[in-house]
């Protein structure tokens, strides 16, 4: 990996692009948590449009800025589920062969499937969490506050709302072994909403060496995905702290079926004159209820596909 002073100024200004739109949220507005969720995409663009020693420099840039100015346990967070995660899929995102080493046409390079970036990204964000429940300590202890409250608002909205101790222990029970679980779901979901603007910026600024992609398309989990979503839910089941281990993979590995789910959806969709109302309705719908999201994950377990783009080599080197 080379390293030049564009690299270096590219992750500097990137870096610090990351740790402002992270140590923003604190101030609780909307726009700050907004910004906060597109927080991935400065360390994304760097990495697509320049290098990955580019992204490298702004992961470094932006866990330190955050590190010193807020502390270490955020740092952590910022680096195990942004900045890595980020600086990882863009990374992937810029492998490429010549295609004839895999028996396609020569003179063509073939490009890392988005299907196993958005695995692997899974994954790694399902790690990350794990890592993060570790090291808080996670577990009821750590929760009692946090359910006490959210009791005390149940009942404050309805007062002749109780729970019987026994109630209460398996409401206790479900929110903290559904929390491992929902966390990297979502979190993986923001990720992948992250690379797509950061594609579409880099694109736009004619940095993007990879040929465009159909998102709605090309938006699929591979076949070897179903693997680690059998082990984990299977281990899931089990109980205790492996349980909430195993969630945390789970909830990774299924926001990826999920998202390929409403791909399809999109796909399907194109055309079609209810479109619109279509797709309204399947978003309102999945703001109101956890339905949509559950059949759109099932769609994507039966929409199983790895595409390789090929286009036309953009230098001399390839990135794999």
């Amino acid at each position: 990996m080379k390293i030049n002073g564009q690299d270096i100024l590219i992750g500097l200004i990137a870096g610090a692009a990351t740790a402002l739109l992270c140590l923003g949220v604190a101030t609780g507005s909307g726009l700050s948590i907004l910004l906060y969720l597109l927080s991935a995409v400065p360390i994304m663009v760097a990495g697509l449009g320049w290098s990955l020693a580019a992204s490298i420099v702004a992961t470094i840039v932006a866990t330190v800025a955050v590190f010193v100015t807020a502390n270490e346990m955020t740092a952590l967070f910022v680096i195990l589920t942004t900045a890595l995660p980020a600086a990882a899929s863009a990374y992937w995102m810029t492998l490429s062969r010549p295609a004839d080493e895999m028996g396609g046409p020569k003179g063509k390079l073939v490009w890392f499937p988005l299907s196993d970036v958005l695995l692997r990204m899974g994954l790694m964000i399902g790690t990350a969490f794990i890592i993060i429940g570790i090291a808080i300590n996670y577990g009821p202890e750590l929760m009692k506050p946090v359910l006490d409250e959210l009791v005390a608002n149940l009942q404050m909205n309805n007062p002749n709302f109780s729970f019987s101790p026994e109630a209460r222990n398996q409401f206790d029970a479900a929110i903290l072994g559904m929390m491992p679980f929902m966390q990297p779901l979502m979190w993986t979901c923001i990720m992948v909403g992250n690379l797509y603007i950061a594609l579409k910026i880099t694109a736009t600024s004619g940095q993007l060496k990879r040929p465009p992609e159909d998102f709605p398309t090309a938006l699929r989990m591979p076949k070897i995905s179903l693997i680690p979503l059998g082990i984990a839910a299977l281990l899931s089941l089990i109980g205790g702290t492996l349980s909430l281990v195993a969630s945390a993979i789970l909830g990774g590995i299924s926001a990826g079926f999920m998202l390929s789910g409403y791909a399809m959806f999109h796909a399907y969709t194109r055309g079609r004159a209810w479109r619109p109302f279509g797709m309204f309705i399947l978003y309102f719908v999945t703001i109101l209820t956890m339905l949509p999201p559950f059949l759109m994950f099932f769609v994507g377990l039966f929409s199983l596909a790895r595409s390789m783009p090929i286009s036309n080599p953009p230098h001399k080197d390839s990135n794999e």
